[in-house]
C-alpha cells in the first residue's frame, strides 16, 4: 500500500506501514496482555514470589553473643524456679513494713511489729535534729517562729503520748528545741551554740533512742516467737529477708536480732549471707546525688549533737541493742 504523488514531472511513491485488519487487532491485544501478566509474575491467577534484586543477607548472629542471651533466660528461668519453692519446704521470712511475714506449706501468717509507743518515742527523738536543721537550712525568723510554735503544740501533748518511763526525756528534749528556735529568731546560732545545745540535749535523746530500741526488738521477738511453732522441725532452715535503706544498713536492729537467733553474722553484700538476706536500697530520697548529700549531712549533725561523725550513718537505734537482744533471746525460742 502506498501513497503516489507528483512533483516536477517526477512520480514518486511513498510506502506506508499495512494496517492490520480488525481480526489481527484481536489477536495483537490478546498478545500484549499476556506478556503484560508474565512480566508481572501471573499465570492463569497465581502469583510467583519473586525476590527482589537487591536482597541483603542475613545479618549474621555474633555465638558469643548469643551465648550471653542465653544465660539471662536460662539463669531467670531457674531462679524462677527457685522463687516457686520459697516458702515451700523452707519456711520464708520477710521483715518489712511493720511486720513480719511468714510463707511456709502454701500459707502466709504475718505479725505486726508496730507501737504506737515506740511511735511515739521516735517522733520526740527527731525534734532536736528538726530544730538544728532548719536553722543550718536558713530558715528565716518568720518560718523559725512557725516551727516552734508547732513545737510547743507538740510539747502540749506529750503527756497524754504512750511514752511510758521516757516522758519526762521527751519533754526535755522539745522543750529545749524551742528555746534553740526562739533563740535563733533574734540572732543565728554559730556552730559552737549549736554543738553546745546538742551536748545539753544529749543525755536525754539518748534515753529515747534506748527505749525505742528496746520497744522495736520486743516486738520484733514477739512476733517471731508467734511465728517460730507453725514451721515445726523446719525451722533451722528458714530464711529471713530484711528490708532498708542505705543510712540505716549499718547496725539495723532487725538484722543484730536475726543475727544472734541464727549465729551468722551478715556482713556486707552476700558474702556473709547464709539465712539472713539485707535488701538495701538507697532511701526514701532515691537518687546518687541525695545519697551522698545525705551522707555527708549526717556527718555534720553527728559531730554537732553526738560528738561522732558516724553516729547517724545507720541505725541509731542498733547502738543500743545487743542488751536487749541478749536478755530476749536467753529464753530460747
Amino acid at each position: 500500500m502506498g501513497v503516489r504523488i507528483r512533483y516536477g514531472g517526477v512520480r514518486t511513491r511513498l510506502c506506508c506501514p499495512t494496517m492490520p485488519r480488525p481480526r489481527d487487532l484481536a489477536t495483537i491485544s490478546l498478545a500484549m496482555l499476556g506478556a503484560s501478566l508474565v512480566a508481572a509474575g501471573c499465570n492463569a491467577g497465581a502469583r510467583t514470589p519473586v525476590a527482589p534484586a537487591s536482597a541483603s543477607p542475613p545479618a549474621t548472629v555474633d555465638p558469643l553473643r548469643r551465648a550471653n542471651g542465653d544465660f539471662h533466660l536460662k539463669y531467670a528461668a531457674a531462679r524462677t524456679r527457685e522463687r516457686a519453692t520459697l516458702g515451700g519446704s523452707r519456711p520464708y521470712l520477710v521483715l518489712a513494713d511493720q511486720k513480719l511475714v511468714l510463707r511456709y506449706l502454701g500459707k502466709t501468717e504475718e505479725r505486726s511489729v508496730a507501737s504506737a509507743r515506740f511511735d511515739a518515742i521516735k517522733h520526740a527523738s527527731h525534734v532536736p535534729i528538726t530544730a538544728v536543721s532548719a536553722i543550718l537550712a536558713g530558715d528565716d525568723a518568720r518560718a523559725l517562729r512557725d516551727l516552734a510554735d508547732r513545737l510547743k503544740e507538740a510539747l502540749s501533748v506529750v503527756p497524754a503520748a504512750p511514752l511510758g518511763d521516757v516522758e519526762d526525756a521527751a519533754q526535755a528534749v522539745v522543750r529545749a528545741s524551742i528555746d534553740l528556735l526562739e533563740a535563733a529568731q533574734v540572732r543565728p546560732p554559730t556552730e559552737a551554740e549549736l554543738h553546745a545545745f546538742g551536748l545539753s540535749a544529749r543525755g536525754n535523746t539518748t534515753r529515747l533512742l534506748q527505749a525505742g530500741c528496746d520497744e522495736s526488738l520486743v516486738r520484733i521477738d514477739a512476733a517471731t516467737r508467734q511465728l517460730r511453732p507453725l514451721t515445726g522441725d523446719a525451722w533451722p532452715r528458714a530464711v529471713v529477708a530484711i528490708a532498708t535503706d542505705h543510712q540505716s544498713r549499718a547496725e539495723e536492729v532487725g538484722v543484730q536480732y536475726f543475727e544472734r537467733l541464727f549465729q551468722e553474722h551478715a556482713t556486707e553484700g552476700a558474702l556473709g549471707e547464709s539465712r539472713i538476706v539485707v535488701i538495701e536500697s538507697i532511701g526514701p530520697n532515691d537518687g546518687t546525688q541525695e545519697a551522698v548529700a545525705s551522707h555527708l549531712y549526717d556527718q555534720h549533725l553527728s559531730l554537732l549533737l553526738f560528738d561522732d561523725p558516724t553516729f547517724l550513718q545507720g541505725d541509731v537505734l542498733g547502738k543500743h541493742a545487743e542488751p536487749t537482744i541478749a536478755r530476749l533471746l536467753a529464753t530460747p525460742l
